[in-house]
């Protein structure tokens, strides 16, 4: 008997702007909230690893910012001097 499964697709999420993105140090995450009034989270370690980076323990955001010109994506600087970039799509078509 073959057993044959369905593939489901991996998100029904639709585009909306960021309006900001700040760092929770108590949850070691990035909250993003969109123009809806939405709100996710995004821990570090996974921000890390989606961008090929090294986990480190030492290295805590410097700085954060949004694309300016498409509200799409943010940016985080770390304290050691890497960057790190995190889609749209990345934040809200994840899996739980």
């Amino acid at each position: 008997m073959k057993i044959i499964s369905k593939q489901l697709p991996f998100g029904f999420a639709s585009f909306e702007p960021m309006r900001a993105v700040r760092f929770v140090a108590d949850e070691d995450a990035f909250e993003v909230e969109f123009d809806s009034g939405e709100t996710f989270l995004l821990s570090r370690a996974s921000l890390i690893t989606a961008n090929g980076l090294k986990p480190a323990d030492h290295c805590e955001p410097d700085s954060i910012w949004i694309d300016g010109e498409t509200r799409s994506g943010f940016f985080v600087r770390f304290s050691d001097g890497v960057e790190a970039e995190a889609s749209w799509e990345f934040v809200k078509e994840r899996r739980p």
